[in-house]
């Protein structure tokens, strides 16, 4: 698979066939959607998308220390 064997496509291939679907592919944008939506009305204001990048920031710190 593209990107050897942990490259970015081995990642994606959650079942390990070697091959990476459409549904694999788009599950980790999707998911990061849902958590950025945090009202979940499936879009994504400026407000929850700043809430998302201090609350990502503040993990990163925690992770830091």
């Amino acid at each position: 698979m593209a990107g050897g064997k942990g490259g970015f496509l081995a990642r994606l291939d959650a079942n390990k066939d070697g091959k990476v679907t459409l549904a694999e592919f788009q599950a980790g944008p999707i998911a990061m959607f849902d958590r950025v939506d945090a009202n979940k009305d499936g879009t994504i204001t400026p407000a929850e998308r700043q809430a998302a990048r201090q609350a990502m920031r503040d993990a990163w710190k925690a992770k830091g220390k």
